[in-house]
């Protein structure tokens, strides 16, 4: 049978567990809202806009500003090997939608500003449409910084505090350095998307054309909006002597022509 001593022993060590349980408490409510009131700086970048190739130029931008505490891409990862195996950077997979890593990269900057988690957004992308996140955050007492290449529309770039141009690495004339090339010349084109179609067109039914913007991007960090045409489908309705066009709208798929061999 339990004596009052006893008792007595008991809750004065359960009165002092309990002390100290509100003291740890208190301390790691006190270090969430220091570091609330202490915002950092977020690292974001459109993965399905800007190539892993230009990670080491933006990680030296980073650098410049201060220690990032988000390093986020953005974009479907099935799609982004590079910058998956790039060290030190967070993929965000947003899913194969259309304009879903800009949607995504938007709600967490605005959600990261909102909750004060930050005081700098660095926006990475040559996507002029960014110019309305970089505004609203700019309202809300966030300092914007931007960057992407060169072909960056004027209002982006304006709207920052500061835009850094990404510039590509010097070009070489092996095939390598070509496949790296973010403008090839038309011909070695041409011999890039036949590879890319007839690679991924296993039950030669053809590659879906809303597909081959991502698999071109991925395979060889090749962007149509850079070539005269613009668009696949301009680029590839100028050239029916290597490739095929079948079915309409979104069904629309892209074969190689048969009278057009790979070399």
């Amino acid at each position: 049978m339990t004596n009052v001593s006893e008792r007595g022993e008991t809750f004065s060590t359960q009165s002092k567990f309990c002390r100290h349980f509100v003291q740890l408490e208190s301390k790691l409510q006190y270090e969430i809202n220091d570091r609330m009131d202490r915002p950092g700086f977020a690292l974001l970048i459109d993965g399905d806009n800007i190539s892993a190739e230009y990670a080491s130029q933006i990680g030296k931008i980073a650098q410049n500003v201060a220690p990032a505490r988000f390093r986020r891409v953005y974009g479907d990862a099935s799609r982004l090997p590079n910058w998956e195996k790039t060290p030190g950077f967070r993929v965000i997979h947003s899913g194969s939608g259309k304009n879903s890593a800009d949607i995504l990269l938007a709600i967490d900057a605005i959600e990261l500003a909102c909750c004060r988690q930050v005081d700098t957004v660095m926006i990475v992308s040559s996507d002029g449409d960014f110019s309305h996140l970089a505004t609203r955050l700019i309202e809300r007492g966030v300092r914007v910084i931007g960057s992407g290449e060169d072909k960056s529309p004027p209002g982006f770039r304006a709207i920052c505090s500061e835009f850094h141009i990404l510039r590509p690495r010097s070009k070489q004339t092996s095939s390598e350095e070509m496949r790296a090339c973010p403008n090839p010349q038309p011909a070695k084109l041409h011999d890039l998307v036949r590879n890319v179609v007839s690679k991924h067109d296993s039950a030669s039914q053809g590659v879906p054309l809303v597909q081959l913007n991502g698999l071109m991007r991925a395979s060889h960090d090749v962007r149509i909006s850079n070539h005269p045409d613009k668009t696949w489908r301009g680029y590839l309705s100028k050239r029916q002597n290597l490739f095929r066009l079948t079915g309409e709208g979104q069904e629309t798929r892209v074969h190689v022509h048969p009278a057009s061999p790979l070399q």
